[in-house]
């Protein structure tokens, strides 16, 4: 996911994944899947997907 792209070809980084999972951090799995994928995709906007994204959620009961 951190490797996604913009359309100026700006990376999403690893600094703005780690901040969402924090910013996420209390959700339940479906919301804090649903909030990062969101916010990955606000960033890339109208950019190609050019890779599989994939995230694995694990809630811990």
């Amino acid at each position: 996911m951190h490797e996604a792209r913009n359309e100026k070809n700006e990376m999403y980084g690893m600094n703005a994944f780690i901040s969402e999972i924090v910013e996420n951090r209390n959700e339940n799995g479906n919301d804090f899947l649903k909030n990062i994928i969101s916010d990955l995709m606000m960033f890339k906007n109208s950019a190609s997907v050019n890779d599989d994204i994939a995230l694995l959620v694990v809630d811990i009961l």
